[in-house]
C-alpha cells in the first residue's frame, strides 16, 4: 500500500483591489482635473452669487440712486467685497468639495516656468490697453465723440495742473494708468479671476475650449446682476442690462480664458483684468474734446473695443490653442516618470531576476 503526500503550498497574501480613482480628482500638468467635478461646480456658483447679492444688500437698501451711492464708501467697500466672493467660493469648492490632488496647480497659483508666465503676464498688462484705445478710437470715428483734447485738459485743470503741454499731460496720463491704476485694478481683479477663470475654467475645460469660453462668459456676465440692476455699466435697470454684459464678457471672458490656459496660471488673466478696468476710459480722456462725454459713458457706447476684444479671443484660440505644447525636458517631481517599462536583466544576478527601469528619464 503506498502514500501519496500532497505538496505544501504557500499561503498567499489576501488580494485587495482598490477602487477607481475619481477622475473629477485627479489634476493633470496643465491643471485640468479628468472630468468636470459637477458638485464642486454647483457649490461654487451658489457661494458666489449668494456672495455677489450679499456683498450689495447695503446698496440696495440704502434708498439712495446709482450716482449718490457712487460717491459713498459704501459702494466701493461693496464692490470690492463682490469681486472677492468668487475667490472664497472657489477656494471651498475645491477644498471642501472636489479635493484633488494637486489644488493650487487646478487654481493656478503655480508660476513654471517664470519666464514664460512673466512674457503673458507683460502680454496681459500691455494688450487690454491697447484694445481699449482700438475701441475708443474706433467709437470717435463713427461719431461717438469729437476728437479733441478737452477732456484731456479739464481733468488736469481742476486738479490745478497748469501750463504743461498736451504731449506731456497724456504721457503722464498714460504712465498713470499703466504703473498705478493697472496695479490697483488687479488687487481687486484678483478675486474674480481666482474664481472664474482659476476654477471654473480649468472644471469646465473637459467640455471643450469653445464651450467653456462660451458657458463661463455667460455665467460671469449674469453674476454682475447685483450691481446691474441698479443702473450700472449701462444705465438699464432691467434685463437688457444683463444680456448686454453677458455679450461683453463673453470675448472678453475668451481673451482671458486664453491667457489662463497658455500660461497655466491665474496671474495673467487677473492682471489683464485690471488693466482692462484701469483703462476702459483711457482713450475718451485721451482724445474727446467735451469733457462731458464722461458723464454718458457706459459700456454700451464703447461697443468697438467688445468687438477688438472678440477678434483677440478668436485669433489667439485658433492661432496659439489653448494649452502650451509638450516640452519633452520638463518633468513635474510628484508624478510619475511617462514611457514603456522594459525588462533590463543585469549579469551580476541570476537570469530569472529582473527589474524593471523607465526608458526615459528627466
Amino acid at each position: 500500500m503506498t502514500s501519496t503526500t500532497t505538496p505544501h503550498t504557500p499561503d498567499l497574501p489576501p488580494t485587495t483591489s482598490t477602487p477607481p480613482r475619481d477622475p473629477a480628482k485627479t489634476i493633470d500638468a496643465h491643471g485640468t482635473p479628468g472630468r468636470v467635478p459637477w458638485i464642486a461646480v454647483g457649490m461654487y456658483l451658489a457661494i458666489a452669487f449668494a456672495g455677489a447679492w450679499l456683498s450689495c444688500l447695503p446698496l440696495w437698501t440704502s434708498g439712495k440712486e446709482l450716482p449718490e451711492l457712487m460717491a459713498t464708501p459704501t459702494f466701493a467697500l461693496s464692490g470690492t467685497l463682490m469681486m472677492w466672493s468668487p475667490a472664497l467660493a472657489a477656494f471651498i469648492a475645491v477644498f471642501a468639495v472636489q479635493r484633488p490632488d494637486k489644488p493650487w496647480r487646478e487654481l493656478g497659483f503655480l508660476i513654471r516656468p517664470f519666464w514664460r508666465t512673466m512674457g503673458f503676464c507683460i502680454i496681459a498688462w500691455s494688450v487690454p490697453v491697447l484694445l481699449n484705445l482700438a475701441g475708443a478710437l474706433g467709437v470717435g470715428a463713427m461719431g461717438g465723440f469729437d476728437f479733441g483734447s478737452g477732456t484731456l485738459m479739464n481733468i488736469y485743470a481742476k486738479a490745478g495742473v497748469t501750463g504743461m503741454d498736451e504731449t506731456t499731460l497724456a504721457w503722464m496720463t498714460v504712465l498713470h494708468t499703466l504703473l498705478i491704476s493697472v496695479p490697483l485694478g488687479v488687487s481687486a481683479a484678483l478675486g474674480e479671476e481666482i474664481g472664474w477663470r482659476g476654477f471654473l475654467v480649468q472644471a469646465l475645460a473637459p467640455l471643450g475650449k469653445w464651450t467653456c469660453a462660451l458657458v463661463t462668459g455667460v455665467i460671469w456676465g449674469v453674476w454682475h446682476a447685483p450691481l446691474l440692476l441698479l443702473g450700472y455699466n449701462f444705465q438699464d435697470r432691467g434685463i437688457g442690462g444683463i444680456l448686454l454684459m453677458v455679450l461683453f464678457c463673453i470675448p472678453v471672458g475668451a481673451f482671458f480664458m486664453w491667457l489662463r490656459m497658455r500660461s497655466e496660471t491665474v496671474w495673467p488673466a487677473a492682471i489683464a483684468h485690471g488693466s482692462m478696468n484701469a483703462s476702459v476710459t483711457l482713450g475718451p480722456i485721451l482724445w474727446a474734446n467735451d469733457p462731458s462725454v464722461l458723464k454718458t459713458f457706459n459700456l454700451a457706447s464703447m461697443w468697438p473695443m467688445w468687438l477688438c476684444y472678440a477678434v483677440m479671443a478668436i485669433i489667439v484660440l485658433v492661432v496659439w490653442g489653448s494649452r502650451p505644447s509638450p516640452r519633452p525636458w520638463r518633468c513635474d517631481v510628484e508624478e510619475e516618470p511617462e514611457g514603456d517599462l522594459e525588462l533590463v536583466v543585469t549579469p551580476a544576478r541570476a537570469p530569472q531576476e529582473c527589474i524593471e527601469e523607465p526608458t526615459e528619464r528627466c
